[in-house]
């Protein structure tokens, strides 16, 4: 399950083009869509409490293989690749769901 808690536009999209993920989150409602081969279903929350957020992680603790949980970093790139990739993403050629890190230290030497 990919829960959205926030941070939603209207128009958003996931896998893009498919499940209206603003709505779901803003209506609390569960889709199911299919990504990379596999069936998950996208639900929203809305107002979410502290408490809410508790009693989530309580579960995954006590129930940890019915809460598997992916790492939130998908991609890691160092500094001397993030032109390339910045503009591949522009271009619609990649897509990295969840967080992407640039290595802000560059591969290359600077000469002075």
């Amino acid at each position: 399950m990919l829960l959205v808690y926030g941070g939603t536009r209207k128009g958003d999209t996931f896998p893009p083009g498919r499940a209206d993920v603003d709505t779901i989150r803003r209506r609390e409602l569960i889709e199911a869509v299919e990504h990379r081969g596999k069936r998950l279903s996208v639900a929203g929350a809305y107002g979410c409490h502290r408490e809410d957020y508790e009693e989530g992680f309580r579960l995954r603790a006590a129930h940890p293989e019915a809460f598997p949980l992916e790492k939130p970093t998908s991609r890691r790139f160092g500094l001397d690749d993030f032109p390339r990739q910045v503009m591949d993403l522009a271009a619609e050629l990649v897509d990295f769901p969840g967080k992407v890190v640039i290595d802000l230290a560059s591969a290359t030497p600077r000469r002075p």
